[in-house]
């Protein structure tokens, strides 16, 4: 997948909401990641790493990645 890399800022999906993430470690060339989901205040103290995280291009999804909408 194209400009897939370590260090890309993407959205995480998750309970409905989009979360800001960064791309920690890419499995191969289907979209599959590692990603370090920031925290959002909401549990300060959380610390999120999901891994192998499938790609979801809608952002529909819940516990897949997408790239960040334009604004």
């Amino acid at each position: 997948m194209e400009g897939l890399t370590p260090g890309r800022i993407v959205h995480y999906v998750n309970a409905g909401k989009h979360r800001a993430a960064v791309i920690t470690h890419v499995w191969g060339d289907n979209g599959t990641v590692n990603l370090y989901i920031f925290p959002d205040g909401s549990h300060p103290l959380e610390n999120i790493t999901p891994t192998s995280v499938a790609f979801d291009e809608t952002g529909s999804t819940a516990y897949t990645w997408h790239w960040i909408e334009k604004a």
